[in-house]
């Protein structure tokens, strides 16, 4: 037999505590409590007189009507009992999301603080975005997309008439001021490409793509002419690479 408190006490009796506690643990405690109270009494109340005798079972009874009139109120309140799991099942909802937001937070700025500090955005296009929302299209983008999507179209023959003239015009201009090397002994001009070459070494067509004066030359063929270094009078001929290497530069 499970051993209860003292007789003198008045507390409740212990349950051990749970998220939840079945009814008939409670009826269970309460009866083992009230049948090893009885069974002291039983023990005890011979030797003592008839008025503490009456004195000890009035409280026995007192005792044992308020634990059971708090199981009972246990028992009206278990018929509730639903809406306090739906409760529950809310409490337990809202404290997982608190959870989740508090450790989201907490490794936001772990990034903030530790990983994102040499991170950076880009300019953002605005001025494509205005248009965009306000005339329902861009007008900025690159040429380079239109140059992939767009068909390459060649110049029609009377538009080369027109064009050669001037691109002949341009050419003499650029190489009158350009300082050649004193190695090229032959420069031709024609169809709007220049031609330069070193006897018995090299020859290189070139061309520009716009009219300015300080543009870059563009190689479009290039042609070496290689000999066998075993060849009698190889060695002996003067070589001039490093210099038009530096003028194509």
């Amino acid at each position: 037999m499970a051993a209860g408190p003292s007789t003198s006490s008045n507390n409740p009796p212990i349950l051990p505590m749970h998220d939840k506690t079945p009814l008939s643990h409670l009826l269970e405690a309460a009866v083992q409590k009230t049948y090893h109270e009885l069974y002291t009494m039983a023990d005890v109340l011979p030797s003592k007189t008839n008025l503490e005798r009456k004195k000890e079972l009035v409280k026995f009874a007192c005792r044992t009507r308020q634990l059971f009139i708090r199981i009972l109120a246990v028992v009206k309140w278990a018929t509730t009992a639903g809406k306090v799991n739906a409760c529950e099942t809310i409490q337990h909802f809202l404290e997982n999301r608190a959870r989740l937001i508090r450790e989201t937070s907490d490794c936001l700025a772990q990034l903030a603080r530790i990983k994102l500090l040499d991170a950076r955005l880009p300019n953002f296009p605005i001025t494509d975005a205005i248009d965009a929302l306000t005339l329902g299209s861009v007008h900025f983008l690159p040429d380079r997309l239109s140059e992939g999507t767009t068909p390459f179209i060649p110049a029609s023959e009377s538009e080369r008439q027109e064009i050669l003239p001037r691109l002949q015009q341009i050419l003499t201009a650029r190489l009158a001021i350009a300082e050649l090397p004193i190695q090229i002994t032959n420069v031709t001009i024609k169809n709007g490409i220049v031609t330069l070459a070193v006897h018995g070494e090299f020859e290189v067509k070139l061309g520009i793509k716009s009219d300015n004066l300080f543009a870059s030359w563009h190689v479009y063929k290039t042609k070496l002419f290689l000999r066998d270094p075993e060849e009698p009078g190889m060695q002996k001929n003067n070589r001039s690479h490093l210099s038009i290497v530096s003028f194509h530069h």
